[in-house]
């Protein structure tokens, strides 16, 4: 990927959005494009995690309910919903969340420890914590989330 010309090494612009009234984000170099939902159609003996495939123009894309990855509910489809696009190893992933909330930059200094009460089957998906105005958003571990070792217990 190329590097955001409005970043520093110290910052970085995080796209953030919302899964089960949580806050997240990730890394905004990693994601390709925000669709809309469309059709899905379900893959036989996939985990649970994976809502189905859907084609992009094109190109066939995994969609994975964030929900259910990080170990929270399955999420609600609602018109808020979108998928954020992202790329692993020359395949495109789709991550389900519930919200598009904004792209917001980060000091990398002020990135913070995860609370202790976050719990321990949940601690391998996410880098830290940080505050974004009146937000504390918690950063995803992208590699871990979309790799087959990331597992929700």
């Amino acid at each position: 990927m190329e590097n955001n010309p409005f970043e520093t090494k110290e910052q970085k612009l995080i796209a953030t959005f919302f899964v089960n009234d949580r806050c997240f984000g990730i890394d905004s170099n990693f994601v390709l494009e925000v669709v809309r939902l469309s059709e899905v159609t379900p893959v036989h003996r996939s985990p649970e995690y994976v809502l189905g495939v859907m084609n992009l123009r094109g190109r066939i894309v995994t969609i994975i309910d964030l929900g259910i990855k990080l170990g929270f509910e399955k999420l609600q489809i609602s018109n808020s919903s979108r998928i954020f696009i992202v790329s692993q190893e020359q395949e495109f992933v789709g991550l389900l969340i519930d919200q598009v909330a904004d792209v917001v930059p980060l000091e990398t200094e002020l990135l913070r420890p995860l609370p202790e009460s976050v719990a321990k089957n949940q601690i391998q998906f996410f880098s830290g914590v940080f505050q974004a105005g009146d937000l504390f958003v918690t950063l995803l571990n992208l590699d871990v989330v979309l790799s087959e070792t990331g597992k929700s217990l």
